[in-house]
This record gives structure tokens, C-alpha cells and sequence, in this order.
């Protein structure tokens, strides 16, 4: 990874931006699942919550990603940093007034942090290719994944100990404050020129709407890579956001506090992927790493679902560790699939075009993610957690077959960008977000 990048003013902005934002709210969905879990006990109203963040992301994406062609893309990063800031605080607040958060509640904060974060993420997205040079877009990536990484690693640790020593209300409160830091940081950054939908354009939301389809269109392996991501994040999205919590704290037995320190360790991972994944993707087409890592993923899925098994070994910790290194293996290479994906939508696609197509794709890869979850939350009141891990992680292995049969036959028939560098595809939704609410 070149640290060039890092003289970038405008993206140090950025990326510093993002680390304040992301930390908080990583702090308040983790203190969230935690709370969720706690006070139902149930896997299944659990996985509703998780599930239900999800909706506003299918529902809204579309008209979320042409109003960023549209809007400039900082004034619209500071506008929802500062909404999500005040939105929270006032969380907070009607936290002491009322001395708990009913499920209602908690219903409507993700529905509207993720409401919010919909119109946020095409915005962000987008705006990275107008400071950054297309040289530098796969080092610029893999320098947001590593932030990302030091975020995952950091924030449960820190959830877990505050959780059990204050409570919700004071990872709200730094959830909000930490949503208006970064927005002021954000006002700071300086775009020369937007790629925008030029300002005289007239037409309608669904005439923008449609161009962003009819572009997809033109990419031939496009339905290949949704069709695979739909089945890969029905099945993996729940093994990290519904199984995984309920092993450790529910058939475990383990505490809140050290739940905090094995969600830390299990994204180490994190901080190696990003440092190598600039090298990966130069040097490998994105079709051959999205079929073999999910076929890997499958494997490393189904080794997990055995080590979730108490009776296996005689000590619940032996089996955790054994699920941290799985599980860092498995965010190492999806990791590179994703910023494989990323790094080549920002490079190819128009920049007037490029909110639409980030949100359709975003749209159709995280369609299926809710019912998954429901699904697993369901079934995990009813059978063993490690037959349920199992046979989702069939499905994952089998989204990596389907994909190396689709992307061969495009090959063959001499419909596959075969260089690196022209690639048509946006990245699939990445899975390890949705590990919490």
C-alpha cells in the first residue's frame, strides 16, 4: 500500500472525518446488540432488529444515489453527519427522561440512523474519485479499509467496557458528539470540480434512475455478480450478525465485557487485508477473486459452525480462539473481493453516473440480507446454532461455484473484461458491516 496518498489534504479529511463518525457508531450498534440481546434473550426478536436496519437501504438506495449525482456530495456528507448527531442526542436525552429504550424505540433509531446513512454512504462513495487521483483509488481504498480495521478492533473493546461499567446513555452521547466532530471536519474539505449531473438537466428522478439501470446493462458479467452477492449475503450476513453473538454470549455463556475483546480480535484481520489487498487486486481480475474466495469463504463458514460445537472441547475459550483465527481469515479475503469490486467501479464508471450505480448495486446485493436474518434468527430458536451456521455456509460455498460457472461461460463466448484496469463492476454490499445493528 503507497502512503502517498496520505499528502492528499483533502482526503486526510476525509479519512479522519470518517474515523470520528465510524468509531461512534460503532460504539452505539454494538452497545445496541448488546442491549437488544440482553432484554429480549431472544435470537429471533434479535435478528428482527438487525433485519429491520436494513429496510431504508432497500427501499431508499435508488433515489438516495441519484439525488448524489445531483447535490453536491460534501454539502450532503456534513448534512447527514450533522442530522445523525442530533438525531442521537436527542436519543440520549429521551433515554434519562424515560430510564430505558423500549423495543419501539430501538426499532426507530435504526431506522432512522440507517435512513440517514443511506443518503450518506453514495455521497462518500462518489466523492473519493473527485480528491483522489485514479492512480491512487486502490491505495486510497485500502487506507479507508485499514481505518475501518483499526475502528472494528478498537470500538468493542471500548463498547463492552462502557457498556458494563455506564450503560447506553454514555454511548450515545458519544455516538452524537462524535457524528458533529466529523461533520466539522468534513466542512473543511475542498473539491475543485464535482462530476455531477449537470445543473441544467431537468429530467426526472426515474429518467435519472433509469440511466444508472441502462448503464449495468452494458456490463455483461453484472448479473453474475448480483446474482452472487444476493446468495452470498443471505448466507453470510446472518452467521456474522445473528449466529455469532449468540454463540459467544448465549451458548457460551460468556460475558458482555469479553464478547467486547473476541469481536476485537476476531477483525485483526482487518488491519492485514487492507495492507496487501493493493497488491492482490492489481494483480488479479476481480471475477477469479469473487469465485474463489466465496468457495473459501464456504469452507472457512463451515469449520466455524463445527468449532461453535461446546461439547467438542473440553473449554468454551479453545473453541473461541479457533472462531477468531476462522473468522480473521475469512475478513482478510472478503476484504479484498470488496475493495477488488470498489476500486473498479470508482475507476470505470462515469462520474455523473456513479451515485446511481452504487446505490443499485447497493440495492440489489443486500435485497435478501434481512430475510437471511430473519430466517437465521428463527431457526436459531429451534435447532442447534452450529447445524444452522452449516447449512448457510453451504449456500455461501455454492455462490462461489455458481459464479466460476457464470463468469467461465462469459469468458469463453468473449463477454469478460479481461484487464484489471477495465473493469465494469461495483462492489458487492460488504458483509462484515452487518455484523451489528
Amino acid at each position: 500500500m503507497n502512503l502517498s496518498v496520505m499528502k492528499n489534504k483533502n482526503y486526510v479529511l476525509v479519512l479522519m472525518g470518517r474515523l470520528v463518525s465510524d468509531f461512534g457508531t460503532y460504539l452505539q450498534s454494538f452497545a445496541l446488540s448488546l442491549y437488544v440481546l440482553e432484554k429480549t434473550g431472544s435470537p429471533a426478536l434479535f435478528s428482527t432488529v438487525i433485519a429491520v436496519s436494513i429496510i431504508p437501504r432497500i427501499l431508499l438506495m435508488p433515489f438516495a444515489g441519484v439525488l448524489s449525482d445531483k447535490i453536491s456530495r460534501k454539502k450532503m456528507v456534513v448534512l447527514m453527519d450533522v442530522l445523525s448527531g442530533i438525531f442521537v442526542l436527542a436519543i440520549a436525552a429521551l433515554f434519562i427522561a424515560m430510564g430505558e429504550l423500549t423495543l419501539p424505540i430501538i426499532y426507530a433509531i435504526v431506522i432512522v440512523l440507517n435512513t440517514i446513512s443511506v443518503f450518506f454512504s453514495p455521497s462518500m462513495s462518489s466523492m473519493i474519485p473527485d480528491i483522489v487521483k485514479k492512480d491512487n483509488l486502490a491505495d486510497a481504498n485500502s487506507m479507508m479499509e485499514l481505518v475501518s480495521a483499526v475502528i472494528t478492533v478498537a470500538a468493542p473493546i471500548t463498547a463492552g467496557f462502557l457498556y458494563g461499567a455506564f450503560g447506553i446513555f454514555v454511548i450515545l452521547l458519544a455516538d452524537g458528539i462524535s457524528f458533529l466532530i466529523s461533520a466539522f471536519s468534513e466542512s473543511f474539505i475542498k473539491i475543485e470540480k464535482e462530476s455531477l449531473i449537470p445543473a441544467d438537466n431537468k429530467e426526472s428522478f426515474i429518467t435519472n434512475f433509469k440511466e444508472g439501470i441502462a448503464y449495468l446493462k452494458t456490463v455483461p458479467e453484472f448479473f453474475i455478480v448480483i446474482g452472487v452477492a444476493i446468495i452470498a449475503n443471505f448466507a453470510l450476513a446472518p452467521i456474522f450478525s445473528i449466529a455469532l453473538p449468540v454463540v459467544i454470549i448465549k451458548d457460551f455463556g460468556l460475558s458482555e465485557a469479553v464478547y467486547g475483546v473476541v469481536t476485537s480480535l476476531m477483525s485483526i484481520g482487518m488491519f492485514v487485508g487492507p495492507v496487501l489487498a493493493s497488491g492482490i487486486i492489481k494483480k488479479y481480475h476481480y471475477s477469479k477473486l469473487v469465485s474463489t474466495i466465496l468457495t473459501i469463504s464456504g469452507v472457512i463458514c463451515m469449520l466455524i459452525a463445527i468449532s461453535s460445537i461446546k461439547s467438542l472441547l473440553p473449554n468454551v475459550y479453545i473453541n473461541t480462539v479457533i472462531m477468531v483465527v476462522l473468522i480473521n481469515i475469512l475478513m482478510i479475503i472478503i476484504l479484498w473481493t470488496n475493495l477488488a469490486l470498489a476500486t473498479a467501479r470508482q475507476k470505470i464508471v462515469p462520474g455523473h453516473l456513479m451515485g446511481r450505480v452504487f446505490s443499485v448495486v447497493g440495492m440489489f446485493a443486500i435485497i435478501a440480507m434481512p430475510i437471511g436474518q430473519i430466517l437465521m434468527g428463527a431457526l436459531l430458536d429451534k435447532a442447534e446454532t452450529y447445524w444452522i451456521i452449516g447449512a448457510f455456509a453451504v449456500l455461501v460455498m455454492l455462490s462461489g461455484i455458481l459464479a466460476k460457472i457464470g463468469f467461465a461461460y462469459l469468458r469463453k463466448r468473449g463477454k469478460m473484461y479481461t484487464e484489471p484496469e477495465a473493469i465494469d463492476e461495483p462492489a458487492i454490499e460488504p458483509i462484515a458491516e452487518e455484523a451489528a445493528i
